[in-house]
């Protein structure tokens, strides 16, 4: 693939292609089209348009994969957004509030960001909010000016409440992570060697690299659950329900390790299979939290041949 990609980027030179765009109007034009074709040695080839983010400004880029490009054009409509509305992202970032155990736990996940971490979050945050308010909500693919200026003046006035509500998510969140490593330090949980191994697992790979960036708002909203669920799975093992945690982690284990066997977590289908296995995880260990639509083992597995299954 990396080959492939290094050809297809010296096959081609279009004039689509632009650096250090800060505004719609100014450096992309009316539209910015979904494809296009071109033809080297008599070979056809597909390219696919999208924004980049550079973080002080945008470029577009010709992709050699859809996927790709859907990817790199969702941070890159985010960040020319935070762009056009520079003022609103200063003002957002100076009222969010975190308190040092948050700070603390999000540095034990991200240490690069260890003399920094209230910063890196409030980035982080305002970035997720945009992303979710502006791009994700927005009733079409924004490829053109029009629907640009729409989804601006549509998402503006709702940045200060989804900023607010993602931010107080994030502190529950992490202030669950801190309890969750108490609990996992515990003799008694120690010794039951399949819990520790499988909640660091799925800590990880709830707070990856860039998950504000990725996970959609929306998801992101119900981190606190997922890990009050982790928190209460916990208890119960304490308190001597451990081989039934034992066997829902053994009905659990080769749906998730179909996930991880999927490529691109950022694609829809395979993105839907992820987060119900969270929710399978809610259901079975912490039932009481009750999950937003029906989930079961069964739904879970029919739902990999239906979406994972083929792949």
């Amino acid at each position: 693939a990396d080959a492939s990609r290094t050809v297809f980027s010296t096959l081609h030179r279009n004039r689509l292609e632009r650096d250090d765009i800060t505004r719609w109007a100014d450096g992309i034009g009316e539209a910015l089209p979904e494809t296009i074709n071109f033809e080297r040695n008599q070979i056809r080839y597909d390219g696919f348009p999208a924004l980049v983010d550079r973080d002080s400004s945008v470029s577009i880029k010709i992709f050699d994969e859809s996927q790709a490009a859907k990817h790199s054009h969702r941070r890159g409509l985010t960040r020319l957004f935070m762009l056009e509305l520079a003022e609103q992202v200063k003002f957002l970032e100076r009222g969010i509030k975190f308190s040092p155990l948050a700070a603390y736990q999000y540095v034990h996940y991200f240490p690069e960001s260890r003399n920094h971490a209230q910063d890196a979050m409030r980035t982080e945050l305002v970035f997720a909010a945009f992303a979710g308010t502006m791009v994700d909500d927005a009733d079409v693919e924004i490829r053109g000016e029009m629907a640009f200026n729409a989804a601006r003046v549509a998402g503006k006035p709702k940045l200060a409440a989804n900023v607010q509500a993602l931010a107080h998510a994030m502190e529950e969140s992490f202030a669950a992570s801190a309890d969750i490593r108490k609990l996992l330090e515990e003799r008694y949980v120690k010794s039951w060697e399949h819990i520790g191994p499988e909640i660091e697992e799925q800590l990880r790979y709830l707070f990856q690299p860039e998950f504000f960036r990725d996970v959609p708002l929306a998801q992101l909203l119900q981190f606190p659950r997922y890990l009050r669920a982790i928190v209460l799975r916990l208890n119960k093992a304490r308190a001597g329900s451990m081989e039934r945690d034992l066997e829902h982690a053994r009905a659990i284990r080769p749906l998730w390790q179909n996930a991880r066997k999927l490529n691109d977590w950022l694609e829809p289908k395979a993105a839907e299979y992820r987060w119900m296995i969270e929710e399978l995880r809610v259901s079975l260990f912490a039932q009481e939290l009750r999950t937003p639509y029906p989930v079961s083992l069964k739904r879970v597995a029919k739902a990999w041949e239906e979406i994972g299954g083929k792949r």
